[in-house]
């Protein structure tokens, strides 16, 4: 189960990784991160630890960057203890795609498929994003909101 976000920027290639790139900096445009730090490496294969807000809950998980193309695409897997199913991941991937000079088309997605959340909740998460209406800003905004 994917969850999928296409946008536009009028902001450069440069610009968005400088922002996205070190997991560091994630509660700067990700509006659910309360604290992320580095804890090895850097680049493909670092690992990093992040503590997200949901709702009422404070979820801590250890992060990994499993893709990374240099300001091209980047992807994060967080793990965390799933209550029903023991260790969960979910994958979020950003890729980015330059419109000339000052334009940026991202392409944001969220895997849910190993989060060890119920198939329902899956659906329910896709049926939302794909019909529904933002209940709230998300990492796009957070990223535009940054860098304007």
């Amino acid at each position: 189960m994917k969850l999928v976000d296409n946008r536009t920027f009028d902001f450069s290639v440069s610009e968005v990784w400088v922002v996205i790139h070190d997991p560091g900096n994630m509660p700067a445009w990700n509006p659910k991160c309360i604290r992320s730090a580095l804890t090895s490496g850097a680049g493909l294969g670092a690992r990093f630890s992040a503590d997200f807000s949901m709702g009422s809950n404070v979820e801590e998980c250890e992060g990994e960057i499993i893709a990374w193309e240099e300001e091209s695409l980047i992807s994060f897997r967080y793990r965390f203890e799933s209550k029903s199913k023991g260790l969960g991941a979910v994958t979020e991937t950003f890729l980015l795609e330059a419109i000339g000079t000052r334009k940026l088309k991202i392409r944001h997605t969220v895997d849910l498929t190993d989060s060890g959340l119920p198939k329902w909740v899956r659906r329910l998460a896709w049926f939302l994003n794909r019909f529904g209406r933002s209940m709230g800003p998300g990492p796009l905004d957070g990223i535009e909101a940054l860098l304007k």
